[in-house]
C-alpha cells in the first residue's frame, strides 16, 4: 500500500479519535479496534508483522496495568495498542514522548502543571499505601477525567508526519 494512503487512513482515524474523545471523554471501539487491526494486517502484508505485534504489545501491555488500577481509561489503553500495530515500537515511544510533551504543556498553558503532579504523587502514594495495608486506606475521590486520547492523537500525529512514523 502506498505511504500517503497509509497516512491518510491513520491521520483522519487520529483526528476522528481526537475529537471524539475531546467531545466525550471516551474513544469509541468502533475506531479503536478496526485501527489496531487494520495496523497488524496492512504492516503484517507489508513484511512487518513482527514490529507491529511487538508494537502492540509496548502499547497495550504495562498501560493495561495502569487501566487495572484505575490510572487510565480502556479507550487510550486501546488506541495506544492499535498505534503500536501502525507505527511500531519506536514510533510508538516518540508518539508517546509527543503526547506526553503536549500534554504537559497545556497543563503549563492553564496553570494546572503543579496540581497535575501533586495530584499524581498522590494517588502513587495512595496506591502503594492501599497494596501494602489493604481496606484501610480510604480511596481517593475520583479526579475528573483527561481526555489524553486527545494528546494520545496528536502526539502520533506529530511522530507519523515529523518523524516519518511508518517507515519501519
Amino acid at each position: 500500500m502506498e505511504v500517503w494512503i497509509e497516512r491518510g487512513f491513520l491521520t483522519a482515524a487520529l483526528l476522528a479519535l481526537a475529537v471524539y474523545d475531546f467531545r466525550t471523554r471516551r474513544l469509541p471501539n468502533w475506531i479503536t479496534f478496526p485501527l489496531w487491526g487494520s495496523g497488524l494486517l496492512v504492516r503484517g502484508l507489508e513484511g512487518h508483522l513482527a514490529s507491529a505485534l511487538w508494537g502492540t504489545m509496548i502499547g497495550f501491555l504495562p498501560f493495561f496495568v495502569l487501566f487495572a488500577l484505575g490510572a487510565m481509561g480502556a479507550g487510550d489503553v486501546k488506541l495506544l495498542a492499535g498505534l503500536g500495530a501502525w507505527l511500531g515500537p519506536g514510533g510508538l515511544l516518540t508518539a508517546l514522548a509527543w503526547a506526553s510533551i503536549l500534554f504537559f504543556l497545556v497543563l503549563l498553558l492553564q496553570g494546572e502543571l503543579f496540581r497535575a503532579l501533586a495530584n499524581i504523587a498522590k494517588g502513587i502514594y495512595h496506591l502503594l499505601l492501599s497494596r501494602v495495608y489493604p481496606g484501610t486506606v480510604p480511596s481517593l475521590p475520583r479526579s475528573r477525567k483527561i481526555p489524553f486520547g486527545v494528546y494520545l492523537s496528536l502526539g502520533a500525529l506529530v511522530a507519523l508526519w515529523m518523524e516519518g512514523g511508518l517507515q519501519l
